[in-house]
């Protein structure tokens, strides 16, 4: 609790008036504003943060478009039909295929190529794993 807060407490409570007299009102409204920051005290945050977080998805976006546009020529479209690529997160390619014994298959054949290729061709990306899994029923 910061000073001000403390002071409404006793000044509310009836207690006794902490130095300084009951709270300024532009405590209040300051308060008032970091709340409908989101409360975390830094008023007008949302309208610097939307442009980053924007320019990021774009990015991802592009660099997913980039992992099919390579793994469409190299891989062919057999392995693009039984896989969909959901993105990189930390190094880590994750792939999505529609049964586990696929995966097993897919696994032995693909996972050390779309790791060279992705080294080759898309260093930027960061990929030095690639992950399959088994995709969501229903």
């Amino acid at each position: 609790m910061n000073e001000s807060r403390l002071r409404w407490l006793q000044y509310n409570r009836g207690g006794a008036v902490v130095p300084g007299g009951p709270p300024e009102r532009r405590d209040v409204v300051g308060r008032r504003r970091e709340q409908a920051a989101g409360g975390r005290g830094v008023p007008g945050l949302a309208g610097d943060v939307a442009p980053a977080v924007l320019e990021s998805a774009v990015a991802r976006s592009g660099l997913r478009q980039r992992l099919v546009a390579v793994l469409a020529e190299h891989g062919g479209a057999a392995l693009l039909e039984q896989v969909k690529v959901c993105g990189v997160r930390g190094g880590v390619l994750t792939l999505e295929v529609k049964e586990a014994a696929l995966l097993y298959r897919l696994r032995l054949q693909w996972e050390q190529r779309v790791v060279e290729l992705m080294r080759c061709y898309l260093p930027d990306g960061g990929v030095h794993v690639v992950r399959f899994t088994v995709g969501r029923r229903g």
